[in-house]
């Protein structure tokens, strides 16, 4: 997306300019003081026109005009940041996923806890490119997109042979792709300084997007009045009879 539909999407208007010395440019004057009367801290500045700003409407198109990006993950003085852990990492039986949109801290005692991660979607762009490096193995992107060209990028690959080689290549990537899925608890340890860090628990584990598929000692459990939509006969979309 080019920076003119970026701001023309926020409604802002006009040309913008994105770099990589900071964020001085993210919010006017005056406008982070009325912001803290609302929050006990001081919000982040971010590149987006939000609430927290202090800044009206008017005063927001102007602020935003211009931006300037740093990229790195910023917090709020007086809080700090620490990686637990990051794509690629071992974790259960397979790896820490991508994209985590969601997580759950659970303390079990002063310095012990368990951490629930939701491993969301892959971003294609960064996925196919840092796969090799994190994973330590390549997969057959070129050769793939090569194969589908002749049917412009579209197959049903339901409907290929067990040995035809693009179902062999959509498989590969694929269920590359569903493992980067799904969900994963590791446990976390306080150290003597006070920081937690990873450490080994009997509740470590990964269920990504195939588990099961392969092992049926793995298949997932579902009860409820929403586990009728597996027991209909008549079903919208695929059925990978799993049940």
């Amino acid at each position: 997306m080019r920076r003119r539909s970026v701001l023309s999407l926020l409604g802002l208007g006009g040309v913008g300019v994105l770099t990589a010395k900071g964020l001085s440019g993210c919010i006017a004057p005056g406008g982070s003081s009325r912001a803290a009367k609302a929050f006990p801290f001081q919000p982040v500045r971010v590149p987006l026109p939000v609430n927290s700003d202090g800044l009206q409407a008017s005063e927001q198109q102007s602020t935003y005009r211009e931006l300037a990006l740093e990229d790195r993950l910023t917090v709020p003085d007086g809080f700090a940041s620490q990686l637990l852990a990051a794509w690629g990492d071992p974790l259960g039986d397979s790896r820490f996923g991508f994209n985590n949109d969601h997580l759950g801290f659970v303390q079990q005692g002063p310095d012990r806890a368990s951490m629930t991660v939701n491993f969301e979607y892959i971003s294609a762009v960064p996925w196919v490119q840092g796969f090799a490096e994190v994973v330590g193995r390549s997969l057959p992107f070129a050769a793939l997109v090569a194969s589908l060209q002749p049917s412009d990028g579209v197959v049903d690959c339901t409907a290929l042979p067990a040995g035809d080689r693009r179902l062999q290549q959509i498989r590969a990537v694929a269920d590359e792709a569903m493992t980067d899925l799904g969900i994963g608890v590791m446990t976390l340890q306080r150290d003597g300084q006070g920081q937690w860090k990873r450490a080994q628990g009997p509740q470590d584990r990964r269920i990504t997007g195939i588990s099961g598929l392969e092992d049926p000692q793995q298949q997932l459990i579902s009860t409820g009045p929403a586990a009728a939509v597996f027991r209909a006969s008549s079903r919208q979309g695929y059925d990978d009879g799993l049940g």
